[in-house]
């Protein structure tokens, strides 16, 4: 408990002497922290003050600095991010623009054929009502061919009742004579013997192969008929009879394919074959097949030529329809035909043989009305139309021959 002093002053003294003492501690305090300046260390207290601050604003300033070289090198790397995005994303937009100018390309040729394609359609629409037509004009073309066949085929009755009846009456005169038919080989004809003429100064090379001329006996194949002997052995008989078979067998097989073929059959011991001419082609191949001799004659039956050969030894019947209508269609439309064995010629047109020769007529006949041909580029001699087809045969007709003087020869005399 603090005592009052009883003297007022005292009290005074005593409070000045605390506040001294107070002051004094207060004052080595401060000295002992350096803080108590003299005269004038306000001012530097001041700038220190101010220069403390600026070092921390400085420092500050490093420090936002320092955040700030880190924003920017962030904000470097963003950039070149950004760049790297940016060239991406222009190559992305050029392999896009070249994807849209494909894609335009390949819009342009879909368009194109979608156009090609509706065209095809149209043109299919149209082909199929041109088939439709088409196919309407085949089936009424069938129907009339159909009732072209069934008036064909009623022809081919008829026209096979009389080739039957034909071969029924050769048949009858063949076992009525009792004969056997049989061709003589054509003797060699002996050497040419030309007639007079004028010769030229230059004579071309003689043909490959020198028929029989004018003046010399024309040989003919001549069939001779032989007395029927005695009753032939059966033995022998089915051996020919199945050469026949044979032989008709192979002429089917090799000739399948012909259209003009009909029938072709073994009779016993001979063949028979029946064809329906298309041209006179077919005519002349089946002459050759069955061996015809050149020169050798044909018969006309009602609607058919009839003709005879052998092959391999056995007797070959051939019966050709239409082809009377064919030659006499062939004599119509030659210049100057002549009928010899079965075949037309046109002695206006030169005549070729197998060799490449060809043979004119200037008009000269032998008294039995045969005409006399002489080998172009020659004179002469004249040789008679059969003796050139016997040697030379078959011959075929040239073009249309151009007028040519005619040989220096005299008519040759009737070897008769």
């Amino acid at each position: 408990m603090t005592t009052i002093p009883e003297n007022p002053t005292d009290i005074e003294h005593e409070l000045v002497e605390q506040l001294g003492q107070l002051a004094r501690r207060f004052v080595a305090d401060l000295q002992a922290q350096g803080r108590l300046v003299e005269t004038g260390g306000a001012q530097v207290l001041k700038r220190l003050q101010e220069q403390d601050q600026t070092q921390h604003s400085l420092r500050e300033a490093d420090k936002d600095a320092d955040v700030a070289q880190r924003s920017l090198r962030g904000a470097d790397k963003v950039a070149d991010e950004a760049q790297h995005s940016l060239r991406v994303a222009d190559k992305d937009a050029d392999v896009a623009q070249r994807s849209l100018r494909v894609a335009d390309k390949v819009a342009d040729e879909v368009q194109r054929s979608l156009r090609g394609a509706v065209k095809d359609a149209d043109e299919a629409q149209r082909g199929l009502r041109g088939a439709d037509k088409d196919a309407d004009v085949a089936q009424r073309s069938l129907r009339v061919a159909d009732k072209v066949a069934d008036v064909a085929q009623h022809s081919l009755r008829g026209a096979d009742k009389d080739a039957d009846e034909a071969q029924h009456s050769l048949r009858e005169a063949d076992e009525g004579a009792c004969d056997i038919i049989e061709f003589a080989p054509s003797p060699k004809p002996p050497t040419p013997t030309p007639q007079a003429h004028t010769p030229r100064t230059h004579t071309p090379h003689p043909p490959l192969t020198v028929p029989q001329p004018a003046g010399a006996p024309t040989v003919e194949h001549t069939p001779t008929i032989n007395p029927a002997t005695s009753t032939q052995d059966p033995s022998t008989a089915d051996q020919a009879q199945a050469r026949a078979a044979t032989t008709a067998a192979r002429l089917q097989a090799e000739n399948i394919h012909r259209l003009e073929v009909m029938q072709i059959t073994s009779d016993h011991e001979r063949v028979i074959i029946r064809i329906r001419a298309l041209s006179l082609s077919d005519w002349e191949y089946w002459l050759a097949a069955i061996g015809a001799p050149l020169d050798a004659p044909t018969h006309r039956a009602p609607g058919a030529q009839i003709a005879a050969g052998q092959i391999d030894g056995i007797d070959v019947h051939l019966t050709a329809h239409e082809v009377p209508r064919l030659l006499d269609e062939a004599a119509q439309n030659a210049e100057d035909p002549f009928h010899l064995a079965g075949r037309i010629y046109d002695l206006a047109r030169g005549q070729i043989d197998r060799h490449g020769q060809t043979w004119l007529h200037h008009g000269q006949r032998q008294n039995d009305d045969v005409p006399l041909l002489t080998l172009y580029g020659t004179s002469g001699p004249l040789y008679p139309l059969t003796s050139i087809i016997m040697a030379n045969g078959p011959l075929t007709s040239g073009p249309a021959r151009t007028p040519t003087p005619r040989p220096t020869t005299t008519q040759p005399q009737d070897t008769q």
